[in-house]
């Protein structure tokens, strides 16, 4: 509303399409567009001295975008567009600054035209409409630089070589010059009636102690552009503030992230090329901000782009494509060579050979059955699916049962049993021949530990608490449970601990096996089990 109080006495620059479209929504320093805008805040990169990267701004044929009007007006602007052509959709919208919008949808780019000329120059009330066409995109664009040989000027020549002559010198080395033009200190230019006189002109001079050079002036720059799109390559880097920072520096803190296959140093920059995509934002990671020497400013870094035209786009696309697939084979190649590898050696151990069996052992062998999976079956039910009367020998170990039978007929049927229902939840019996016991070598025993203020105890009852122990043994400190009824006592000399190892053997807190105590090796890196009942 202040903005409109304003400018609204001063006269307003109507602008159409054709003479400046960029103007609206033109980028500013902040990256978000000029004052009223509506972002863009592209730089032109500049690649050399004669050629730039813009973005220029691409406009829509058949929309239009009318600004600078209050919404009162949105009647008179519809009517005006059915006015010029047929209008297909028109919409409102409020601005931060220009008040509201209205944007016209023609069905022909050539209403679309007209509107534009014909609202630019129409007044509101006191208030002159900004209409131009609506902008939808932008595209990056190559601009060079190159030498307009169409225009060329055969009848002005240069003067260079005379930073230290006054202009008045210059004219004196010529005879009828028609212009004389100076923009800068050390050249000038000079231009003559026809082309005749200015190549006579041309040639060596020594003047005092200044060797001035006069040739034919050089034709005019004209700007080609050419549509390109952005290409990231992600193994080349472009580290920015290092004009200060020596080579031999930064190739030494370079070398720590991977191999570098190409280092170029520019005058504002460095270009650096690793043999891997990973190497390189490894280091962009780690120097990005960096300060390798004192007094010298944060390191910036950015992954290096190439700006392609877009067929040379596509196959630079299609060789990345190429070579991305070409090393997840690879890498799915090492993978499977990794597995075989891990399945060809042995996880565990190699097992311990099969003692000799004699002929009795061997027959009593072939007679017995190896029963696995029954951790919800007691030995009474599964004596019950075979012949109890024919059952030789049973041992139960944990959740598996060997069972020996009389006679061979009677294991053959016990064979038979494979995959038969145990219960109404699905479980099945998993019966097989037996396999003959392997020898083990016997385990060293461990050397019992010196006395000390800690003692190991085993085997003690599940009704044992805490206050049993405190009230058993005098100088008690603390108890640590750790597991299967095993667990520490920490007491408060070596003397009360020689009293609880004493017990050792003792059935004691009303269990039925005897208890295990012993003095507590030192303590290593192992991870503590942590009680589950009580400290």
């Amino acid at each position: 509303f202040f903005l409109h109080l304003f400018f609204k006495d001063k006269p307003q620059s109507t602008m159409s399409e054709q003479a400046f479209p960029q103007q609206r929504g033109r980028g500013g320093r902040s990256g978000r567009g000029g004052r009223g805008g509506r972002g863009g805040g592209f730089r032109p990169i500049r690649l050399s001295r004669t050629v730039s990267i813009v973005n220029e701004p691409k406009y829509s044929d058949t929309t239009v975008v009318v600004l600078r009007l209050p919404a009162e007006c949105e009647e008179e602007v519809r009517k005006d567009a059915e006015a010029v052509g047929t209008v297909s959709k028109f919409n409102s919208a409020s601005t931060r600054f220009s008040g509201q919008k209205f944007e016209v949808t023609f069905e022909s780019a050539e209403d679309a035209a007209s509107f534009v000329e014909t609202e630019n120059d129409k007044v509101f009330g006191d208030i002159d409409a900004r209409v131009v066409l609506k902008r939808v995109g932008f595209t990056l664009m190559k601009v060079t630089r190159v030498p307009d040989d169409d225009n060329i000027d055969d009848k002005s020549v240069f003067v260079g070589g005379v930073r230290d002559m006054s202009d008045d010198d210059i004219r004196a080395l010529f005879t009828n010059p028609k212009d004389f033009r100076r923009p800068r200190d050390f050249f000038a230019l000079v231009s003559f009636e026809t082309s005749d006189e200015a190549a006579a002109a041309c040639g060596q001079k020594t003047v005092g102690e200044n060797e001035v050079r006069i040739e034919m002036s050089r034709p005019p720059f004209k700007k080609e552009s050419t549509e390109v799109r952005k290409f990231e390559v992600h193994n080349k880097l472009l580290l920015f503030r290092t004009a200060d920072v020596p080579d031999e520096v930064l190739n030494e803190e370079l070398a720590k992230y991977g191999e570098v296959t190409n280092y170029d140093r520019q005058r504002s920059h460095v270009v650096v090329e690793f043999s891997t995509a990973s190497e390189a934002s490894k280091a962009r990671r780690g120097l990005s901000r960096a300060q390798l020497i004192d007094d010298c400013p944060p390191m910036i870094v950015r992954v290096y782009s190439d700006y392609l035209t877009p067929e040379e786009f596509e196959e630079r696309v299609q060789d990345s494509r190429a070579q991305r697939q070409q090393n997840r084979e690879s890498n799915r190649k090492n993978i499977r060579e990794n597995k075989s590898e891990k399945k060809a050696a042995p996880r565990r151990a190699p097992a311990a050979p099969a003692v000799e069996l004699t002929d009795e052992e061997q027959e009593k062998l072939d007679r017995t059955v190896f029963v696995r999976a029954l951790v919800s079956i007691n030995d009474d039910d599964l004596k019950g699916f075979f012949n109890p009367e024919a059952i030789e020998d049973f041992l139960r170990i944990r959740g598996n049962a060997r069972i020996t039978f009389s006679s061979a007929e009677e294991t053959a049927n016990a064979m038979n049993q494979e995959g038969t229902n145990i219960d109404d939840t699905g479980k099945v019996l998993h019966v097989e021949k037996a396999r003959p016991w392997r020898k083990r070598e016997p385990r060293e025993p461990r050397e019992p530990a010196d006395p000390n203020n800690r003692v190991f105890f085993a085997r003690i009852p599940r009704s044992a608490k805490r206050e049993d122990l405190l009230e058993k043994f005098a100088g008690l400190q603390r108890v640590i449970f750790t597991r299967f009824g095993r667990g520490i006592l920490v007491f408060d000399t070596v003397e009360n601990a020689q009293e609880a190892v004493n017990c050792n053997g003792e059935a004691v807190f009303g269990g039925e096996y005897p208890m295990r105590f012993e003095f507590a090796h030192p303590r290593t890196n192992r991870r503590r089990h942590r009680s589950r009942r009580h400290d």
